[in-house]
């Protein structure tokens, strides 16, 4: 029998190839006692694999094999439903906010309509230190939702008021110079604009140190 539980998935394909061992011979996605080719809900979501033939996020991965119930990265949007399975931080909705920024002030992440423009809600804690020594820890100014968001623009003062530093869509690579020269230590004012509309997010004092 080519296709043995009748779910229009071959058997061949239901079966890994690259295993060694007996028992590891056949997936068994929702790890049931019936490996894939001979379960008629291979994900164990409820629905019959044959009729989750479909891929409802264009992952790649057939709802069939993706679970509803399930959430890899605890993000609030199920695995079915999730482009990234397991990146908390990728934007299912499409509406600007990562999914688990999304989920910890309230927000659906799986509702495009309920972003919200004022970043400083997510009460991001922004690096403050800076110790461009080469010693391969904090050489750069460095924050993970800046990744998240690159539509940012940040700006860097010094005490007495000069922009030593501004960039758009800056990717975390600021190493504490002016023009290819090294600032000296000190504490320096910063100043954040995530989705650049004008408003400052965040601010605070970063400190340099070599």
């Amino acid at each position: 029998d080519t296709d043995d539980d009748n779910d229009l998935i071959l058997t061949i394909n239901e079966i890994n190839a690259q295993a060694e061992g007996i028992d590891d011979l056949f997936l068994n996605t929702d790890l049931d006692e019936y490996p894939n080719h001979l379960d008629d809900d291979d994900d164990g979501d409820g629905e019959f694999t044959i009729d989750e033939l479909s891929d409802t996020d264009n992952d790649g991965i057939l709802d069939a094999i993706e679970s509803a119930l399930l959430d890899c990265d605890n993000d609030g949007v199920k695995d079915e439903f999730d482009v990234e399975n397991c990146n908390p931080y990728n934007d299912s909705d499409g509406d600007g906010i990562a999914n688990l920024d999304e989920l910890n002030v309230g927000l659906d992440p799986n509702n495009g309509n309920d972003a919200i423009s004022d970043f400083s809600l997510f009460d991001f804690e922004i690096a403050t230190f800076l110790s461009p020594n080469g010693d391969g820890i904090n050489d750069y100014w460095y924050y993970p939702a800046m990744e998240r968001y690159p539509n940012n623009e940040v700006w860097v003062i010094s005490r007495s008021g000069s922009v030593v530093y501004h960039k758009i869509n800056y990717r975390n690579n600021w190493n504490g110079t002016r023009n290819g020269n090294a600032l000296p230590e000190g504490a320096y004012f910063y100043q954040i604009d995530f989705n650049r509309d004008g408003t400052i997010d965040y601010n605070g004092w970063l400190y340099l140190t070599r």
